[in-house]
């Protein structure tokens, strides 16, 4: 028993281990596809993955989804509404016979069979503008995901941009180390023959440390940045993923915008935001039609079909009826108009109709304050955009300038002409100057993508 026992808790151990080992090799498996799949990214690839996982994106989706479906109900309010219904009752006590409707105490079965139809033909155009309102909610939804989208696709090309941006930083700081280093060399060969001074070797060696130190720094920034990038795809994290650097994405051309006027011109016809307001407010006003019909008569046609079977019903000689002659002699027919009017009803209409134009009223200063906003931001991006074109503009002379102080320095120094500190006073300018001007160029990037975006022609 006890070796029964042990060898079935070892072929269980083992079944565990096998599931377990598989499950692992499986969770590996998706692991390695995952950062195989992040490994080379574009930016394309990157606005894809973010809006296809990002969780707004999918209930904007969802909701406008929802909203078509009501669009499809309101349409269908103008058909016919048929029903019908069937009943089969054992009826015991006193009950209405009914195939003579006499009162009966014995037993029986009986059944009934019911088709009706209901059209309307008058709501004072409820329905009619109930059709209206869903579809401009739809064509709002669809402007709302859009908006969603281009928002989402504008957070993932200024996190690209952002990670580009530290990575060329990056690259400037190890050349500024490599620089250093040469000099560092150098000055380690005067030293072995007697020839460097002990105050510029201590000089440069600080140097060399400042530039190791600012590298560091310079990898957890890239770092940072693209963990803001994959947080926007919503995929884990793989910081060795190295971004393609599309030219039309970084070669910019240094120019003026045009004026805000025109931008915004543009932005009213183009930005799904604004459209999506405006339907917003005109469904609203719909709605405000919808309740007012609520005053008005209520008109529909109605018809239908019936039939009666019970198991009591006899003929003229006392024989039993059959089951389908009953149902073919009881076969009756109807047809009316029903016209419902409102007479008093606790003010529900009259609330309705009012909280129906507050509501309205509501929309339209939303439109108005969305506009409003809209104008400001493109005001505020476009000064942005002139002013970092113009700091480009200024910080690429000055770059120009340090470059050709830093030609003559280094020859200096290397003649012995300048001393450490002097040499890198002016190289720290230099680099310190180079690294503010990687900072405009993106800064520049940046802003003519936002005024991009307000003009409807966000393209990657």
């Amino acid at each position: 028993m006890l070796a029964v026992a042990f060898w079935e808790n070892s072929f269980h151990m083992k079944q565990l281990l096998i599931i377990s080992f598989l499950f692992f090799s499986v969770y590996v498996q998706a692991q390695d596809v995952d950062v195989d799949s992040t490994l080379n990214l574009s930016l394309e690839k990157c606005v894809q993955m973010a809006l296809r996982n990002n969780a707004d994106i999918n209930n904007s989706n969802f909701q406008s989804q929802q909203s078509k479906a009501y669009r499809t109900q309101a349409q269908a309010a103008l058909f016919p509404s048929v029903n019908g219904s069937i009943d089969h009752s054992l009826n015991s006590g006193r009950n209405i016979n009914s195939s003579d409707n006499s009162y009966s105490t014995q037993s029986f079965t009986s059944a009934n069979y019911n088709l009706s139809a209901n059209v309307p033909i008058f709501n004072a155009f409820k329905y009619r503008n109930n059709i209206k309102k869903t579809d401009l909610d739809f064509k709002a939804s669809q402007y709302d995901l859009k908006n969603m989208k281009d928002q989402i696709t504008l957070q993932v090309i200024v996190a690209y941009l952002n990670v580009l941006n530290q990575e060329d930083q990056l690259e400037n700081y190890q050349q500024q180390l490599l620089s250093t280093q040469a000099q560092m060399n150098r000055l380690d060969s005067m030293n072995k023959a007697g020839a460097a001074k002990p105050d510029d070797i201590a000089n440069m060696q600080g140097q060399l440390s400042g530039n190791q130190i600012a590298i560091v720094q310079q990898e957890n920034a890239v770092k940072d940045a693209k963990i803001t990038l994959f947080n926007l795809m919503n995929v884990p994290v793989n910081t060795d993923a190295v971004l393609d650097r599309p030219q039309s994405l970084t070669d910019i051309q240094l120019e003026q915008n045009g004026s805000v006027d025109d931008i915004y011109a543009r932005s009213l016809q183009n930005l799904p935001m604004i459209k999506e307001a405006e339907l917003q407010e005109q469904s609203a006003y719909k709605y405000v039609q919808i309740n007012k019909a609520d005053y008005y008569p209520y008109l529909q046609f109605g018809a239908g079909i019936a039939t009666t079977y019970t198991n009591t019903a006899t003929d003229n000689f006392g024989n039993k009826i059959g089951y389908f002659n009953q149902l073919k002699n009881n076969y009756g027919t109807y047809f009316g108009l029903t016209l419902n009017i409102p007479i008093f009803n606790g003010l529900q209409t009259r609330t309705n109709v009012k909280v129906a134009k507050i509501l309205a009223a509501k929309a339209t200063f939303n439109t108005k304050t969305v506009k409003n906003n809209l104008k400001s931001n493109i005001v505020k991006a476009s000064s942005d955009a002139d002013a970092a074109l113009n700091a480009w503009q200024q910080q690429q002379k000055q770059v120009d300038a340090y470059k050709e102080l830093m030609r003559v320095d280094e020859i200096k120094f290397n003649a012995g002409a300048i001393n450490a500190t002097d040499y890198l006073v002016d190289k720290t300018k230099f680099e310190q100057a180079e690294i503010t001007l990687i900072v405009d160029k993106y800064t520049y990037i940046f802003n003519t993508k936002v005024l991009s975006y307000y003009q409807g022609e966000l393209s990657f």
